[in-house]
């Protein structure tokens, strides 16, 4: 039961430390220009993390513009583990996602700035802030499922496991398609427990986390990157059923895909302590 509940620790700890959400790595910077409002809605729109230095050049040169204003904000929000975070980026990216809020005319004009401010929000670690402007989106468009999963997030990371539960369910529902969606549902089920430090408590959630990663693995579109994630997930419920062998193989698979795929240091650190852990 000790072993189990280090287990657990360090892999809910590394959590913290990894990427909000995966994006697209090491691609190629196909665009020669660098600083034009055209390169920084191409690398944009390819996912590249590269997309956060081109966009804020070109927002240098035209600080007026707000397609820039926008882009650059939502590329620092996006991919913020790939960027030396400061705090005066930081400062300057909600400042200009203000810009294009202030610019706003009618209630569905640049909708989505409001989720951006509060992805931002959220890296200052300002959760109430960052929750307002989630609840902003959703009221101006509750159909669309990517505002519960982003506020979902938010309260996942502050600890608001139900309530993010709730809302993941909701956007399970409006994208029923979207791998995010059920890797962040076994995130929350993994946390829930883990929070609590009971292994008795793991194993009543072992059920509804088989069922939730059969479903991301079995989804279309879902990559190897988000089935090893749910591996992840799944390995300490193997372990908490006795089932050492098959925890093992679970981590061990998913370590390989996150070193291959670079970025993700902490999860596979996690993993190397969790496994010593299970000798």
């Amino acid at each position: 039961m000790i072993i189990l509940r280090c287990t657990l620790f360090v892999l809910l700890l590394a959590l913290s430390c990894s990427v909000k959400d995966s994006f697209a790595k090491n691609m190629t910077d196909s665009v020669q220009q660098v600083g034009t409002e055209a390169s920084c809605t191409r690398l944009y729109s390819d996912n590249s993390p590269d997309a956060y230095r081109h966009c804020y050049k070109a927002l240098q040169k035209a600080p007026g513009n707000l397609a820039l204003n926008y882009y650059t904000a939502a590329s620092l929000a996006l991919f913020a583990p790939d960027i030396d975070l400061t705090k005066a980026n930081l400062l300057a990216a909600i400042s200009s996602i203000n810009q294009v809020i202030s610019k706003r005319k009618l209630p569905t004009d640049w909708v989505d700035s409001f989720m951006v401010r509060a992805m931002l929000y959220d890296l200052q670690g300002d959760f109430k802030s960052a929750l307002k402007d989630m609840d902003k989106c959703i009221a101006i468009d509750p159909k669309y499922g990517v505002y519960y999963r982003k506020r979902a997030r938010v309260l996942l990371n502050y600890g608001k496991n139900d309530l993010a539960m709730k809302d993941l369910i909701v956007a399970k529902g409006l994208e029923p398609r979207e791998p995010q969606v059920l890797r962040l549902i076994l995130e929350t089920l993994f946390k829930e427990y883990s929070s609590e430090g009971s292994p008795t408590k793991v194993c009543g959630n072992c059920e509804k986390l088989f069922k939730y990663y059969d479903e991301l693995y079995k989804m279309e579109g879902s990559t190897e990157w988000n089935q090893s994630y749910g591996l992840y997930f799944r390995g300490p419920c193997w372990a908490c059923l006795n089932d050492k062998s098959k925890a093992e193989a679970d981590l061990i698979k998913a370590r390989s895909v996150f070193k291959q795929s670079g970025g993700h240091e902490p999860l596979v650190g996690a993993i190397d302590k969790a496994l010593q852990l299970m000798h």
